[in-house]
């Protein structure tokens, strides 16, 4: 499985975390990941996003770009379980799946996949290459 794994993009600033919505700045930031996802030739099969508004615009935007809906997925939140993740995606069909979530759990995952330490900022993707579920079995192939 190639998963590409995206930090969603920058968003305001606002007490009630749940519903902060995509920046200008955070809009040209997914739409910078959308191109430079068709650019290194990755076809996502499928799109999962985080329930949070942040990331449901991440993802809109990079799937109008690829002509993808988007496929909510409650277990990647800000606090979400990377096992639980890797469990769901190790069902899933799909060999080549884009996630867009948060911090901390971007970096999280792929530390977990990889054993790799990465700070992903807004906007950043993050290539890895799983033949086996596990912690530090995967390999990290490119970041952006």
């Amino acid at each position: 499985m190639e998963l590409l794994v995206m930090r969603h993009g920058d968003a305001e600033d606002s007490k009630d975390d749940f519903h902060r919505r995509l920046t200008s700045l955070g809009r040209d930031e997914a739409r910078d990941a959308a191109l430079a996802i068709a650019d290194r030739g990755f076809e996502p099969e499928v799109i999962y996003a985080s329930p949070l508004k942040r990331a449901q615009e991440t993802a809109g935007i990079v799937g109008e770009h690829l002509r993808m809906d988007v496929v909510e997925c409650d277990s990647i939140t800000p606090s979400g379980s990377c096992q639980h993740v890797c469990e769901l995606l190790s069902k899933a069909k799909a060999e080549r799946p884009l996630i867009v979530s948060h911090q901390p759990f971007v970096s999280l995952m792929i530390h977990f996949l990889t054993g790799e330490q990465i700070f992903m900022n807004t906007g950043a993707l993050c290539m890895v290459r799983i033949d086996v579920f596990g912690r530090d079995l995967g390999e990290l192939i490119w970041t952006q």
